[in-house]
C-alpha cells in the first residue's frame, strides 16, 4: 500500500510540473500549416510570434485590437489551430469581405484544433472585443489547400464493358493520387449515376443487339477528368427454337413446329435411346423415333469379328453416332421402334446401325454392338419351380399341425407308465417306514463293496 501511495504521488507531481499546454499541444500537428509557407501570405499585421511554431512565445491582444493575415489567393480551410490564454480572443475568417466563420474563447484558455470546412477564404483575423481583459496568443495556423492548387484527377484505367442481352457490366481501375473522390458514369451525353467509389457498375434496361457508348469520368475536389469511353453492343435476343424469330416475337418459342425442315443429311434428326439385347438365338433392337421429320428407320448390320468367351456381354451398349459405312448390310426398313434379328450365329460379333430417312435425306445413323454367346449345356430357359419359398414354409407348418397330435399321443404311452410307477413306489416307501429303507440301503451297500448274494449251493 505504501508503494502504491508513493507511485500515485509521483504521477500527480509529474502532471503538475509539466505545463498543460505541452500535453494538449501534442495532440495536434500544428506544424506545416498554411501560414508556414510564405507564398500563401500576401500581407500580415500579425506578430510573428503568432505563427512561429513555438508554443512558448506569444503576444497580447489589447482591447478592440485585431491582427489580419491577407492570404495570397482563395483557400479551402479545413481547420484552425489556436492556443491562447488569459482573456478573450476571437478568430474570424473572411471570404470576399464577408465573414464566413468565427470562434471565440471568453475568459478561458484554449488549446485545440477547430473544425472549419469553409471555401474561398482569403483573410484570417484575430480579434479582441473585450475591454476588460487581454488575451495572449501563443500559436495560430490554418490547414487546408489553395483553390486550384490540387491537380485534376487522372482518368480511370482498364475500362471494360461486358455485354448481356439487356445490360452491360462496366469495370475499371480508379486513379490514385491527391484529389480523386469518385466517378460519374454517362451513357452518351446523359448522366446515369454519380458518386460511385467502387470499380464496377451494371447498366440495366438496355435493348437487345444495340450499340452503346459509355463514359466514366473521375471527379475530384478541383474538377473532373476528361473521362474514358468504351463502346459495347448488347447480345441478340434469344431464339429458343432456332427458327430465326426472336422469342419476344415468336408466339410459340418452344414449339417444335417452328423448327425448319432439314436441308442436308447433317440436319436430319437421329433415332434416340437405341438399345440392344443379345441371346444365342437372336438380337433385339429398340429405339425412339424423333418427334419431327421422320419417315422410316433403316436397320443395317455388319460382322465385326469372332467372339471370345471374354467378349460376351448381354447388356446393351451405349449408342454412338458415326458416318455411314459401305460394308453395312441393309436388313430391314420400318416406321416402328423395334427389330428382331433371327439370323445371327453363335460366337459372332455384330454391329448394328439404325438411320432415319426424311424427304430423301438419310442421317448418319446410330450404332450399337453385340457378341452372340454359345448356348448353355443345359437349357434352363423357361424352367420354373412348382412352388416358391413362401409356399414351402406354409406347407411345412400345415404338416406339423397335422402330425403334432399323434406325436404327443405316442410320447404319452411311453412316459405315463413310468410316471405312475414312480408315484406308486413313493407311496410304498412311506407306508413301510424307515426299516425298509435301511435294508434296502444295506443291500445296496453290499452290492457296492462286492458282497452281493452268494451263489446257491447244491443239494447234499
Amino acid at each position: 500500500m505504501k508503494k502504491f501511495s508513493v507511485l500515485l504521488f509521483g504521477v500527480v507531481l509529474f502532471l503538475i510540473l509539466i505545463p498543460f499546454s505541452n500535453v494538449f499541444a501534442a495532440e495536434f500537428d500544428y506544424n506545416d500549416g498554411l501560414l508556414d509557407d510564405p507564398s500563401n501570405v500576401l500581407s500580415s499585421s500579425m506578430p510573428s510570434e503568432f505563427y512561429d511554431n513555438d508554443l512558448e512565445t506569444g503576444r497580447k491582444i489589447y482591447a478592440h485590437n485585431y491582427y489580419d493575415i491577407q492570404l495570397n489567393g482563395k483557400f479551402h480551410i479545413d481547420s484552425m489551430y489556436l492556443k491562447a490564454t488569459t482573456g478573450y480572443s476571437k478568430i474570424q475568417l473572411f471570404a470576399n469581405n464577408e465573414m464566413v466563420f468565427y470562434e471565440s474563447s471568453a475568459g478561458t484558455s484554449i488549446d485545440e484544433l477547430i473544425e472549419v470546412n469553409k471555401d474561398d477564404v482569403d483573410l484570417i483575423r484575430v480579434y479582441q472585443p473585450s475591454t476588460t481583459s487581454n488575451a495572449t496568443v501563443y500559436e495560430l495556423d490554418a490547414f487546408g489547400y489553395k483553390t486550384g492548387q490540387l491537380s485534376i484527377p487522372n482518368n480511370v484505367t482498364n475500362l471494360k464493358a461486358v455485354p448481356g442481352g439487356k445490360k452491360a457490366e462496366l469495370s475499371w481501375t480508379n486513379p490514385t493520387g491527391t484529389g480523386f473522390q469518385s466517378v460519374s458514369i454517362y451513357q452518351g451525353d446523359n448522366l446515369l449515376v454519380e458518386n460511385v467509389t467502387e470499380e464496377s457498375y451494371t447498366v440495366e434496361g438496355l435493348n437487345f443487339n444495340t450499340s452503346y457508348t459509355f463514359k466514366v469520368v473521375s471527379v475530384g475536389a478541383d474538377g473532373n477528368s476528361s473521362g474514358q469511353t468504351v463502346e459495347v453492343t448488347t447480345k441478340a435476343e434469344p431464339d429458343t427454337d432456332g427458327d430465326g424469330i426472336p422469342d419476344s416475337e415468336d408466339q410459340y418459342p418452344d414449339d417444335p413446329e417452328n423448327i425448319p425442315p432439314p436441308e442436308t443429311t447433317e440436319d436430319v434428326p437421329e433415332v434416340e435411346e437405341l438399345k440392344i439385347e443379345a441371346t444365342p438365338e437372336r438380337v433385339d433392337l429398340s429405339w425412339k423415333n424423333p418427334p419431327r421429320y421422320f419417315e422410316k428407320a433403316t436397320i443395317y448390320r455388319k460382322v465385326t469379328g469372332t467372339a471370345t468367351a471374354a467378349s460376351f456381354n448381354l447388356n446393351p451398349f451405349a449408342p454412338i453416332t458415326v458416318q455411314a459405312a459401305e460394308d453395312y448390310e441393309p436388313l430391314f426398313e420400318t416406321n416402328g421402334t423395334t427389330f428382331g434379328d433371327l439370323s445371327v450365329k453363335e460366337n459372332e460379333e455384330y454391329e448394328y446401325k439404325v438411320t432415319n430417312t426424311y424427304n430423301g435425306l438419310e442421317s448418319a445413323g446410330v450404332t450399337v454392338q453385340a457378341s452372340i454367346p454359345e448356348p448353355p449345356l443345359v437349357d434352363t430357359t423357361g424352367a420354373t419351380l412348382p412352388f416358391g419359398i413362401g409356399e414351402l414354409i406354409a406347407s411345412g407348418n400345415g404338416l406339423l399341425n397335422l402330425i403334432g397330435g399323434f406325436v404327443l399321443l405316442a410320447l404319452a404311452f411311453v412316459f405315463v407308465p413310468k410316471v405312475i410307477g414312480l408315484i406308486r413306489q413313493s407311496f410304498i416307501s412311506n407306508a413301510t417306514g424307515q426299516a425298509t429303507d435301511n435294508r434296502l440301503t444295506e443291500r445296496q451297500q453290499k452290492m457296492i463293496v462286492g458282497q452281493g448274494r452268494q451263489p446257491r449251493q447244491g443239494r447234499s
